[in-house]
């Protein structure tokens, strides 16, 4: 079927001839009409199209090489930078040595080397709540609790370490371990010349940026990230769990950069 529209117009001297005009690419068909007055009309009929044509613009082949050229320098830059962004060592003139809730086994031994072998004086253990049905959960709180004993397992004196147990929010839980352990600085009257926040892997970034904004500017807070064995960080998308881990702290920096609100976290901890 076709769709029509009717123009009516008043049959005067301009009408030259009847039957099929060409106008443009439209085809138009004219028609006579006489009233029983005598009056005289002309009804012209043209096809109302469903699809019309319109100019556009398309990228050329060599735009399409320009935009793969493109692509490909933007993942080979990813591929290759962002693992030593994610997972930074910066340290500080510090004499204290916070360790992440994230650390693992032979993080926590590292840390402990680290420990010794600078003019450290204390080991701030923060953690977050162990998740229930942990099988350390009914001895152990929170994974602060549980490294510290780790850590005097590995020979630190018990006197050295302190564990910081936050308050248990529904998310961002490094900032609340980081808010505790601004608070207990507070508590105890301790003023460090500086901090040192030893994490694990290409959680290093976020861990360091969150404990600088909770900390504040008063007191320098340097990084010290531990390499994450699962995989190598140079060649970090050859394995699953290299890909799985650096994408997720990907997207969580990100989300902490651009999205998080620490006052919010700041509300919420102290409505609790």
């Amino acid at each position: 079927c076709m769709i029509f529209r009717a123009l009516f117009f008043e049959h005067d001297a301009e009408i030259r001839q009847k039957g099929h005009l060409w106008t443009g690419t439209k085809l138009t068909s004219t028609y006579f009409f006489s009233s029983l007055r005598g009056d005289k009309y002309i009804c012209i009929v043209r096809p109302m199209k469903l699809i019309e044509r319109k100019e556009c613009w398309r990228v050329t082949w060599i735009g399409w090489m320009g935009l793969l050229a493109l692509g490909g320098l933007v993942l080979f830059l990813f591929l290759f930078t962002i693992h030593p962004f994610l997972a930074p060592t910066k340290p500080v003139d510090a004499d204290i040595l916070i360790a992440d809730n994230c650390l693992v086994d032979y993080g926590l031994k590292k840390l402990s080397d680290e420990f010794r072998s600078k003019n450290y004086s204390l080991i701030l253990s923060a953690g977050v709540l162990l998740p229930q049905g942990s099988p350390l959960a009914a001895e152990y709180k929170t994974s602060g609790e549980l490294n510290a004993a780790i850590l005097k397992k590995f020979g630190i004196r018990e006197k050295a370490i302190v564990p910081i147990i936050p308050k248990p929010v529904k998310r961002d839980r490094t900032f609340a371990s980081a808010l505790a352990v601004k608070n207990w600085l507070a508590q105890n009257n301790i003023q460090p010349k500086g901090i040192n926040v030893f994490s694990f892997g290409p959680h290093s970034r976020r861990s360091w940026m969150l404990f600088k904004e909770a900390i504040g500017e008063e007191i320098p807070v340097g990084i010290i990230a531990c390499e994450n064995r699962e995989y190598d960080p140079k060649r970090w998308w050859r394995t699953s769990s290299g890909v799985r881990i650096v994408l997720d702290e990907t997207i969580a920096y990100i989300y902490a950069k651009l999205v998080f609100d620490p006052e919010r976290v700041r509300a919420e901890i102290a409505t609790e």
